[in-house]
């Protein structure tokens, strides 16, 4: 929002600032301004529509989330192999 609001309030301060009756060099000067504003905007846009189309990309090519094993780990409280604790059978 700031990268369209931004030039062109700087465009309506140099326009607010003119004196009421413009010498044609000023009134260039100033209708140069609101046209670099406008590309400044466009070229804003252009990056955010680029930026967005880029992250929706990533987003389609990465998928759906997948778990590799849905079990639930027994140990997870305490670290070491979940076969440590348990008994030896001799047979």
């Amino acid at each position: 929002m700031a990268g369209t609001t931004l030039p062109l309030a700087l465009v309506a301060l140099a326009w607010l600032a003119a004196p009421d009756t413009l010498m044609p060099a000023s009134e260039r000067a100033l209708t140069r301004y609101l046209y670099i504003a406008i590309g400044a905007v466009m070229l804003h846009w252009a990056l955010v529509l680029t930026a967005a189309i880029g992250c929706v990309i990533v987003m389609l090519m990465k998928g759906p989330a997948f778990v590799a094993d849905g079990f639930e780990v027994q140990h997870t409280d305490r670290p070491g192999s979940p076969t440590r604790d348990l008994p030896i059978e001799n047979t």
